[in-house]
């Protein structure tokens, strides 16, 4: 976990769990180190509209099916997209396989929009990335909800 994440968590008196895994690209890849582990495991969704000037996070439970279309209802934004990989580092200082909204800690201005599936927030414990696909973080929901109302990012949940 890198110094800057680890910094605010403790400032936040947020308690984590860490644990160390091969690198991991999906959530099927992510299941096979994480069986076992008690706590929601998360699918993160970086996109942008048409125009590139909104960009939204959509973290939901690893096994809820989420489409484009109900995403642009639920945020009113037209002709969503997959973010490239240079906008997801420009905005939330990851690379792909290690989205997560721990990666709010490098979008400063508070741009990124974020839509949080209600379901996730039902779990006693929610497994994410710490901006890193080597490893696994394990909050309470929460402190999930303490770190984001912390972030200056808009943040709805679904």
């Amino acid at each position: 976990m890198d110094y800057k994440l680890n910094s605010i968590l403790d400032k936040l008196g947020i308690d984590y769990e860490l644990f160390s895994h091969p690198p991991v690209f999906t959530c099927e890849e992510a299941d096979k180190y994480c069986a076992g582990i008690s706590g929601a495991r998360t699918k993160n969704l970086f996109l942008r509209d048409k125009n590139g000037k909104r960009h939204l996070l959509v973290t939901t439970k690893s096994t809820r099916k989420v489409s484009l279309a109900d995403i642009e209802k639920l945020s009113g934004a037209k002709h969503l997209s997959f973010a490239s990989e240079k906008r997801l580092m420009d905005h939330l200082g990851v690379k792909p396989g290690a989205v997560s909204p721990l990666g709010l800690v490098n979008d400063s201005s508070g741009q990124v929009e974020v839509y949080i599936d209600s379901t996730l927030l039902k779990s006693e414990r929610i497994l994410l990335h710490p901006n890193d696909n080597t490893a696994t973080v394990i909050i309470s929901s929460g402190d999930f909800v303490k770190f984001l109302k912390s972030r200056k990012n808009p943040f709805s949940v679904f």
